[in-house]
């Protein structure tokens, strides 16, 4: 579970600002804090298709064409249900990161 976590964490830093914690030299339970604050985005923010998309995406490592069988869906779809998450999940971060961060 933890390497899939991280991997997760590399993928959001390429689209928040979360990257310049880490390059300051953050502490594990700091960097984990920020962990939990993008969970409860994740959680709370995203509507249910773009939730299982990124979940299944970036938890369970699945493709785009199994997340697209899955649902019965075109893998455009399934890919812009994944690309909007990305930019939930930056717009929460940029404007109410703090609030989630705690």
């Amino acid at each position: 579970m933890r390497k899939k976590l991280l991997s997760i964490s590399n993928e959001i830093d390429n689209y928040t600002s979360f990257i310049k914690y880490q390059s300051k030299g953050t502490n594990l339970g700091r960097l984990n804090e920020y962990k939990d604050g993008l969970r409860k985005i994740i959680d709370n923010e995203l509507t249910e298709k773009q939730r299982f998309c990124f979940y299944q995406r970036y938890y369970e490592n699945q493709s785009i064409k199994e997340i697209s069988n899955i649902l019965g869906i075109a893998d455009a779809t399934v890919y812009k249900h994944i690309r909007n998450a990305m930019k939930t999940i930056k717009s929460f971060v940029a404007i109410y990161g703090d609030e989630y961060f705690k």
